[in-house]
């Protein structure tokens, strides 16, 4: 081995066991071992080991006190007259977007640097930079760490969990919680069981609380929400050449969705969102509703039997509400869902004698009631649908599946 070699492994590990060749310091007897020259941090960057509570900077909330931590310091911009940095070096490495630059008027003393620092912290290790940071690798995973789980914690989403999945936050700027990712699943003999195994993407606090609103957002009107369903790779659902033959549901730009496979809702009828005439609170789920003739798409109880302005009925549970607004328009918060077609419950009188299921239901004297049309010559247009329910005396609600003719 070369003297010269023989040198320069001499001072590199000297550096790291505490010694530098630009320091007269001693090597320390006790306490922490440091890596830290703090020589070259203005010119070329630096590199420090060095307890957290005794560096340039501190880490995250200053939390470690004196354990060690990790520094990296990138080079200043250094436009003073004595700067040792070559035109050349500072063109391609020293004077870029995310430097910090230094000049006679701004000398390093009272012009902070930026600091890369991994640190610990208090809940766990942290990893501190004022710029970005960009990984550049073919893949990026986040496991879990068993070898210190709760097997008493019957949550999986718990990060002490011994079931937990691999936990993904990225925060937001109150450090309250934000998007949170995991996944759980199930081996049954070597085998993913499918049935019970799942991937989450929610909108968290740190305490699995709602967090609000969850945005997903375009950028561009012919830009589509696409929902695929196919096999990965080569001519599949995720190969830009045949993608779109595996959407199996998209939502446009204007709002409008598109479901190859139909559509499955919880109510059981088609609404319109109407206005009522006077307050809405006024009227309620059931109501029979006749068109205002005072007013365009303003609809109010009914009052009198056998009328033909007969529209439909305040709807329980719509499964589609039609309407001409926006989602977020206030105009709708004053609005009612005026069922049309469906099945829906409905106010109903025994005025006009039992209703039996099958019967032709028309409005009643009663405000808001339907009743049993008996005078054939006054159901043409006075049909509000067909009772599915028998009503023998009285008031009530009964199901009635609305067909207005």
């Amino acid at each position: 081995m070369s003297a010269n070699r023989v040198a320069i492994l001499v001072l590199t590990i000297g550096s790291f066991v505490g010694c530098s060749a630009h320091s007269s310091s001693p090597i320390a007897k006790t306490g922490p071992t440091r890596f830290s020259n703090n020589l070259n941090a203005e010119d070329f960057g630096e590199v420090a080991i060095v307890p957290d509570d005794n560096d340039v900077v501190s880490g995250y909330e200053e939390q470690a006190g004196p354990q060690m931590h990790f520094r990296v310091s990138r080079a200043y911009c250094d436009k003073r007259s004595n700067s040792q940095q070559s035109a050349s070096d500072q063109a391609n490495f020293f004077c870029v977007p995310d430097a910090v630059t230094i000049d006679d008027t701004h000398p390093p003393e009272s012009t902070r640097n930026k600091d890369f620092v991994i640190v610990p912290y208090a809940y766990g290790m942290n990893m501190d930079y004022p710029g970005g940071l960009e990984i550049n690798s073919i893949f990026l995973g986040v496991h879990p760490n068993h070898s210190r789980c709760s097997k008493s914690e019957p949550a999986w989403i718990a990060q002490d969990s011994c079931q937990a999945g691999g936990n993904f936050w990225v925060e937001d700027n109150d450090d309250f919680g934000g998007v949170f990712s995991s996944a759980y699943s199930v081996i049954d003999n070597g085998v993913l069981d499918r049935s019970r195994s799942f991937v989450l993407i929610a909108g968290d606090t740190y305490q699995h609380a709602s967090h609000g609103d969850m945005l997903l957002a375009l950028r561009d009107p012919n830009d589509n929400f696409r929902f695929q369903f196919g096999h990965a790779g080569w001519s599949g659902a995720d190969d830009p050449a045949t993608y779109k033959y595996f959407t199996k549901a998209r939502i446009d730009s204007a709002g409008k969705g598109f479901f190859d496979g139909g559509t499955q809702v919880g109510g059981a009828d088609f609404a319109e969102s109407v206005s009522p005439v006077g307050a809405r609170t006024k009227y309620e789920p059931g109501d029979v509703l006749v068109i205002d003739t005072n007013l365009d798409r303003q609809f109010g109880l009914s009052t009198n039997s056998y009328s033909t302005l007969a529209a439909g009925v305040y709807s329980t549970k719509p499964g589609i509400v039609g309407t001409p607004h926006r989602s977020e328009d206030p105009e709708l918060a004053a609005e009612i869902p005026m069922a049309m077609t469906g099945i829906v419950p409905c106010k109903v009188s025994a005025e006009n004698g039992p209703i039996s299921r099958g019967d032709l239901l028309v409005t009643s004297s009663t405000p808001g009631y339907a009743m049993r049309g008996t005078d054939k010559a006054r159901l043409p247009g006075a049909v509000i649908g067909k009772a599915l329910q028998p009503l023998s005396a009285g008031k009530g609600k009964i199901e009635v599946l609305v067909t207005l003719r």
